[in-house]
């Protein structure tokens, strides 16, 4: 009976130190599925912010791209506007010359007729 006695307070000790167990494996698993919880609401955030600076990226480099066609469309027309203002140049200072040597002939024929008046007395 003694031995028996033995026996059954072993048992009952080694289930003891086994619920003991596993209620220690228990709380491990909860804070290691807490820990993996934190683990992937970061990853997410990360993913999230790696998204949204991606998306800035492109955004940034499709204003960039705007702005250079822009500039090339600017460049362009100040060209265009260059090559206008040369010709209305050129056709100001022929439509200047043109006038120059009608007065100039004017005058000439004044002189003319001055001069046959002159000779004419």
């Amino acid at each position: 009976p003694e031995a028996r006695e033995q026996i059954v307070q072993q048992m009952r000790m080694l289930q003891a130190q086994a619920a003991a167990l596993e209620d220690h494996e228990e709380v491990k698993l909860k804070e290691l599925e807490t820990e993996l919880a934190k683990q992937q609401e970061a990853e997410t955030a990360a993913r999230a912010a790696l998204q949204k600076a991606q998306n800035r990226d492109e955004e940034v480099t499709r204003d960039l791209a705007a702005q250079r066609a822009a500039v090339k469309e600017a460049t362009t027309l100040r060209d265009k506007l260059k090559e206008e203002l040369a010709a209305l140049c050129e056709v100001e200072n022929g439509a200047a010359k043109s006038k120059q040597r009608k007065l100039v002939q004017a005058e000439l024929l004044s002189l003319q007729s001055t001069c046959s008046q002159a000779q004419g007395a």
